[in-house]
Formats: C-alpha cells, sequence, structure tokens
C-alpha cells in the first residue's frame, strides 16, 4: 500500500529550510482529490443500488453474503494462491 503522507515531522531548525509544509500540503492536495472521486463512486454505487427492484435486491442479496463468507474462509484459512483465482 502507497502512503501519501510525507515522511518524518519537520526535520531542520528554521521553517525556511524545511520541506515538510509544502509536501504536506501537496499530499492534502491529492488526497482530498482523491476522496472526492472515492465519495462521487459511492454516490453513483448508492444511486444504481437504490434503481434496483426489490425483488431483484433480495435475490442478490443471500448471493453476495455466501460469496463473502467463501472469501473470508478462504483468506482466514490461507488457502494457496487463493488470490490468483
Amino acid at each position: 500500500m502507497n502512503s501519501r503522507v510525507p515522511g518524518p515531522l519537520p526535520t531542520a531548525c528554521y521553517a525556511s529550510q524545511d520541506q515538510f509544509i509544502s509536501k504536506s500540503d501537496a499530499a492534502l492536495t491529492v488526497v482530498s482529490a482523491e476522496h472526492s472521486a472515492q465519495n462521487q463512486i459511492n454516490d453513483q454505487a448508492s444511486r444504481s443500488v437504490s434503481q434496483v427492484d426489490p425483488m431483484e435486491l433480495a435475490r442478490r442479496m443471500p448471493e453476495s453474503a455466501f460469496m463473502q463468507r467463501c472469501k473470508n474462509y478462504f483468506v482466514q484459512e490461507r488457502i494457496p494462491h487463493y488470490e490468483q483465482y
């Protein structure tokens, strides 16, 4: 996982010699943009789910719960090469 947070805290004695503020501002800009993009994706997903027929949604719920239980089982049991499938 790639972190967007700048490294260590300020290391220079004077603010004019330290790049922490500029690095943290740049990281904040990137993270804010990613956060907005993810919020738009989440909103679109919520809208698409709310437009599904209630009977279709009821039919899908047990299927997704079963698949999640299967995935949890395989991950917890550490079955080799599970991520390849």
